[in-house]
């Protein structure tokens, strides 16, 4: 039995449990847990560009969470950049310029 969930909300986590019946009785599953940890926060936000001093940029993430900024050259490899404990909704990171690479490519994951 599958049950398809569509646009998930906060208000959806929780306890799921499913009940089978027929002409001999009953039997209600154990509850199965739900809980929705965002995997990718809002899109990073450019904030003021490169500009030769690097590059800054603004992420809106849920507050009272650990996360990690990581850097690729290829999007296939990924190297934590920062570490960081969220206190609020926006976070501002800079990244200082790398003369080494011709381009870099960020995320913003949550352990």
């Amino acid at each position: 039995m599958t049950l398809p969930l569509v646009n998930i909300q906060s208000t959806d986590a929780g306890d799921y449990s499913v009940s089978v019946s027929n002409e001999f009785g009953s039997v209600t599953s154990q509850p199965a847990r739900l809980a929705l940890h965002p995997t990718f926060p809002a899109m990073l936000q450019p904030i003021g560009g490169f500009q030769g001093a690097g590059f800054r940029f603004a992420v809106e993430v849920e507050p009272g969470r650990d996360y990690r900024i990581q850097t690729s050259t290829d999007l296939d490899r990924w190297t934590d950049l920062h570490l960081f404990f969220s206190t609020g909704t926006a976070y501002e990171f800079s990244d200082p310029p790398v003369l080494d690479r011709p381009h870099r490519f960020y995320r913003v994951v949550s352990p």
